[in-house]
């Protein structure tokens, strides 16, 4: 169960009386997403955690909670630092089966998982390979049902997205359906002319950054790395793209110009810096941190130095103001998302926020991704409607005012789509949206022997 304390969000574990329903909490956990709880045979409650807000690659793992004393155990069932899903057991308890993917960004990338059996003695057996839902953060994951020794059921998310360029309200034209793939197409942004888009996609069969024209034309192929490369910005001058990359094992940020040359590691976070967005004056990168020695929002030279924290919490996905005066991120407070804003040069909290209550969850959708209007004077995110439909609100930006009233719908709520991230051009007249489509599938699997493996 989620809740919010102060600076820290917890997560509580515990069990209840059915018969009274009185509660006894056994165990708590600080700043991680807890998932997929399931008892297991000896007594004890199994769970697995992910990270909250970043994709911090040692948060994922499965622990095993005593009931009565509150013991934790960590289960290590590989060398691997990747999400995990939901275990579950053989009908006699003998065995433990749980799928890892081999990618820390599996929900994007599209990478499979491994299902693997565990024994008593804790020794592991690979089963088979699949391409189980194990996102980050544990959002939304696959679950198994060992129906007897010989078979299972496990379900299947099939994702792609296409970016959509949607004028604004009031603007003349039509939405343009942007050149599409089978993969997942993400995280657009203008460059400052508006006469190119970056985005992020694994059409290539792996993550990677890719440019195009603003209507389309030019589609190339940025970088090209066996890593994950996301979230990508330019630079004031638009000589330089910025993003974030696990080439180093972890997520850092790295920058290049725009024609793939001087590609350069800028950050040393140590594990995991993430969400670039450069001041207007070219001096100053800020970036969030969900290193939990390091977390929060963090400003640093293109050149890598003078690393300086700006404000500390969970703080992700900044975006610099026009001006260069505020930086625009978003907290999770009891699984729900605030818009906050810092001022850049102080690192003080700006009495401002916008505050979403998410009461339909969509597993893909980061609510509170936003970007700033390009003259300053509002916002654009990702919220949801009454419906619960994902789409682009506007609202004014006002210090130390509640500006809910100017709340606008801009562009998705669709029946047909989730909207997902967004880019706003700098002449104001269009969004371009990342819209996902789902196929969700049951899968069954014949042909085991687990009996054998006890």
């Amino acid at each position: 169960r989620p809740s919010r304390d102060d600076a820290e969000n917890l997560a509580f574990v515990g069990t209840a009386t059915l018969q009274s329903g009185e509660e006894h909490v056994v165990h708590r956990v600080v700043n991680r997403l807890c998932y997929g709880l399931r008892w297991a045979p000896d007594g004890g409650i199994v769970y697995a955690a992910g990270s909250l807000t970043g994709n911090v690659s040692t948060a994922s793992r499965l622990f095993r909670v005593d009931p009565d004393s509150g013991d934790v155990t960590e289960l290590r069932i590989t060398p691997w630092h990747t999400p995990y899903s939901a275990p579950e057991w053989t009908p006699d308890g003998g065995l433990m089966v749980v799928g890892q993917s081999v990618d820390l960004l599996s929900h994007v990338s599209g990478l499979p998982a491994r299902l693997i059996a565990v024994d008593a003695d804790g020794g592991t057996h690979p089963l088979f390979w699949a391409p189980l839902r194990l996102p980050r953060g544990g959002w939304g994951f696959s679950t198994i049902a060992i129906l007897n020794d010989t078979s299972l059921v496990f379900d299947e998310t099939t994702t792609r997205a296409g970016l959509l360029a949607v004028p604004t309200p009031g603007t003349a034209g039509e939405t343009l359906v942007l050149p599409a793939s089978l993969g997942r197409d993400r995280q657009p942004a203008f460059s400052p002319d508006g006469e190119r888009i970056v985005f992020s996609s694994n059409r290539s069969g792996n993550v990677d950054l890719w440019l195009m024209g603003r209507d389309g034309d030019g589609l190339h192929q940025f970088t090209d790395d066996h890593a994950n490369d996301w979230d990508p910005a330019f630079s004031p001058d638009g000589r330089w793209v910025l993003w974030a990359s696990d080439r180093t094992g972890h997520m850092e940020i790295w920058m290049a110009r725009t024609d793939g040359t001087s590609a350069r590691l800028v950050t040393d976070d140590g594990e995991d810096a993430e969400n670039p967005t450069m001041t207007p004056d070219g001096k100053g990168i800020v970036y969030s941190s969900s290193n939990d020695a390091k977390l929060g929002i963090w400003r640093i030279r293109p050149d890598g130095t003078d690393a300086t924290l700006l404000a500390a919490g969970s703080y992700l996905l900044p975006d610099v103001s026009p001006d260069g005066r505020y930086a625009l991120c978003s907290t999770i407070q009891g699984l729900n998302y605030v818009l906050l804003v810092v001022e850049v040069a102080t690192g003080t909290i700006v009495p401002f926020e916008i505050s979403m209550d998410i009461g339909r969850r969509h597993e893909d959708v980061v609510y509170g991704r936003a970007r700033w209007l390009p003259d300053g004077s509002g916002v654009i995110y990702i919220g949801q409607d009454e419906y619960g439909r994902s789409g682009v609100y506007a609202q004014d930006f006002v210090p130390g005012s509640d500006t809910a009233d100017s709340r606008r719908p801009v562009a998705g709520f669709s029946r047909e789509y989730t909207t997902e991230s967004l880019g706003a051009s700098p002449d104001g007249r269009t969004i371009v949206i990342s819209a996902v489509h789902d196929r969700r599938v049951l899968k069954l699997v014949t042909g085991l022997d687990l009996r054998s493996l006890r």
